[in-house]
């Protein structure tokens, strides 16, 4: 029913003349920005003049009717079609295992629309202290600065500690809406470009250091 009631709205010339700007982050039924971000996109812009006005209104009534029916997790990605990654031996964090999964939707007319889904469960009984990551041998980044989804009203935020939880799952989203890549820089400060094949993840923490490959995309 989902499925159908987006493809509806989506496809429909009409309505997704309405939705362009209002939810544009709006890619699959799986990538659901936060209900923060489709809020602000639909509420704080300022109709040019009268002529504009019951379209405006228009987009944030559909706006508000996507949250309810198309997004009642929203921020939640959903399990389906996680890929898990190679655990590469030797290593120190056998209880570490990390998922992904990414895609590339233009439902809006965006040139830039491709997005990842980096999960990460640490099943052991003890935090990952001090984590950071390292993507593809270039870029690192640290636990505390990366963007996680704080909720339905709040969104994304930064996750603001160094430590992983013992027995927990996080899932970060590298996406136009998250800008997770600016997070990462490489020995001389350069930001991660979008739309980069993630190859390789280095989990280094105080407990030892793990590294997992993705699979050929």
């Amino acid at each position: 029913m989902k499925r159908l009631l987006y493809y509806y709205i989506v496809k429909t010339s009409f309505f997704k003349k309405i939705c362009a700007n209002s939810i544009r982050a709006v890619a699959l039924i799986d990538y659901r920005p936060s209900m923060a971000s489709i809020l602000r996109a639909a509420f704080l812009q300022k109709p040019s003049n009268s002529v504009f006005l019951t379209e405006l209104w228009l987009r944030r009534l559909t706006a508000v009717v996507l949250l309810f029916t198309l997004f009642p997790g929203c921020g939640d990605f959903g399990n389906s079609d996680m890929i898990k990654c190679n655990s590469m031996i030797p290593t120190d964090l056998d209880n570490v295992h990390v998922s992904y999964k990414y895609g590339y939707d233009d439902s809006f007319g965006s040139t830039n629309s491709f997005w990842y889904v980096l999960e990460i469960k640490n099943d052991s009984n003890i935090p990952l202290e001090n984590l950071r990551f390292k993507i593809n041998h270039l870029w690192w980044a640290s636990l505390k600065d990366l963007m996680v989804n704080a909720g339905f009203f709040r969104g994304y935020r930064s996750f603001g500690e160094t430590s992983f939880p013992a027995k927990k799952k996080i899932r970060f989203v590298f996406s136009p809406e998250t800008k997770n890549n600016l997070q990462f820089k490489d020995l001389l400060g350069n930001p991660m470009s979008e739309g980069i094949v993630f190859k390789e993840i280095r989990l280094h923490s105080k407990e030892g250091v793990g590294t997992f490959r993705f699979s050929e995309p």
